[in-house]
């Protein structure tokens, strides 16, 4: 379709004079034409159904009249008090939104369905009454559907949830345990203790970790005496600063390294580890606290997975990242490769790497750094050569060197490439290499098929 002839399409269903009839037509225009339903909520004069049937498509509560009228919707003649009309089925979609009018969410009082229902628990303008109309009304509905749990457990974590209605579903031996989970922050800790205590595993400790957050003895105690998932828990993500000291020094290798993902831990804990001879010392890297110059004086440190870690660090200086890149540990330099911040005199030493996967690391850096690319065009790995072959940032330059190169495997990857000028492609057609030919053929038969299907050329020269 033609710009001019969506334009007009497009006025078309902006005009207040356009009758009704045409206005449904270009409402159900297909996905790719988004402009004209959007034109036609536009229209002060396309009718109220019309718009309401929009509703899973377009934002059709920007509409005016569509908005008053929601207000109001037996007063608007949308739908009599007792009988059933599409205007249900939209109200699945603007229900959930924030701005729908207050006197239509409470209108959803009426057996509007279960989509309007999990349309208001996802509606932070949604009342506590509504709510707890919602949790009356649907329970059992809901329940018996495959979204009945994620809905459910939703609405456990709305703001506007009565504290009643939470204890009361904790008391429910039929509540799901994952709502239960949800709901715990609610809940009182006589509630709480007793969950502590189920046979439900995943309830039992999502219980004893809410009441940890609350209480540092409990945490203590799940330290010294809970299962060593609960303790790396409370070492990562509940422990005060004593605590975590604690933790750091755990007998259980798990539960320390997972005391150095707790930004409550002090820097002083941090430095011991790292000067010592912990096995832990490479977690330790990756701790906050630690300063860039602390990460300079690490990148020599003997330990190849401390410098690994080093490497990984997002916070690390170039200086310190082109050191790495002439690291002796391969591990280390691939890792080096790999980072946003490694400078280009680190990047080109690396183009000598022994590692052809390290160097392979490099080419998509190579449109930032022109010199970065003409060092890998003499790669001596084919392999390193066919990635520019297939890179979509491919230039005229590029691909005339490549064009011309030794491997037949890098000729064929830049016959299959679709950001190929057409050029090369009729220079590759009579390549000696049937493999080259057969892929430019492929090529040039897929450009062609999507300029008859109307998406227009693939490439920059068509």
């Amino acid at each position: 379709m033609s710009d001019s002839y969506l334009a007009a399409l497009t006025r078309l269903a902006e005009d207040p004079a356009t009758p009704p009839a045409v206005l449904r037509q270009l409402a159900a225009a297909p996905a790719e034409l988004p402009e004209l339903p959007r034109a036609v909520v536009k229209n002060p004069a396309a009718p109220l159904e019309l718009l309401l049937s929009l509703a899973g498509r377009v934002d059709v509560l920007e509409h005016p009249r569509l908005l008053a009228a929601l207000a109001d919707p037996i007063g608007a003649g949308l739908v009599d008090a007792d009988a059933e009309h599409p205007i249900w089925s939209a109200l699945e979609f603007v229900s959930a939104d924030p701005r729908c009018p207050l006197a239509l969410l409470e209108l959803t009082r009426g057996e509007l369905g279960m989509g309007v229902a999990i349309g208001l628990v996802e509606n932070p303008k949604a009342t506590p009454e509504l709510l707890r109309h919602v949790a009356e009304t649907w329970l059992a509905e809901l329940l018996d559907y495959d979204c009945g749990p994620e809905v459910w457990e939703r609405l456990a974590e709305h703001p506007a949830l009565p504290e009643e209605l939470a204890l009361a579903w904790a008391r429910d031996p039929e509540t799901y345990p994952a709502v239960l989970t949800r709901l715990m922050p609610r809940l009182p800790g006589a509630v709480l203790h007793d969950l502590s205590h189920e046979t439900d595993t995943r309830l039992r400790d999502d219980a004893r970790l809410e009441l940890a957050r609350r209480d540092p003895e409990y945490a203590a105690g799940l330290l010294e005496r809970g299962e060593r998932h609960l303790q790396t828990v409370v070492a990562a993500e509940l422990a005060a600063p004593e605590l975590a000291a604690r933790c750091a020094a755990h007998p259980d290798r798990e539960v320390r390294r997972a005391a150095l993902r707790n930004p409550a831990l002090a820097s002083a804990v941090i430095e011991a580890i790292l000067a010592g001879d912990s096995d832990v010392r490479e977690a330790a890297v990756a701790h906050p606290s630690v300063s860039p110059a602390r990460l300079a004086a690490l990148a020599d440190d003997a330990d190849r997975w401390v410098r690994r870690a080093v490497s990984l660090r997002a916070d690390a200086t170039p200086a310190t990242l082109e050191r790495l890149c002439h690291d002796p540990d391969p591990l280390v330099r691939g890792t080096a490769a790999l980072h946003e911040r490694t400078p280009l005199a680190g990047l080109l030493s690396l183009c000598a790497d022994p590692e052809v996967d390290h160097r392979a690391r490099l080419v998509h850096r190579c449109p930032r750094h022109p010199a970065l690319l003409a060092a890998l065009l003499r790669d001596p790995s084919p392999d390193v050569r066919a990635l520019i072959a297939r890179a979509r940032w491919i230039d005229d330059a590029t691909a005339r060197a490549l064009a011309d190169d030794p491997a037949p495997t890098v000729r064929a990857a830049l016959a299959q490439n679709p950001a190929a000028p057409r050029a090369i492609l009729e220079r590759l057609v009579d390549d000696r290499e049937r493999s080259v030919r057969d892929e430019v053929h492929r090529n040039l038969a897929r450009r062609l098929a999507a300029q008859l299907g109307g998406d227009g050329p693939i490439s920059r020269t068509g």
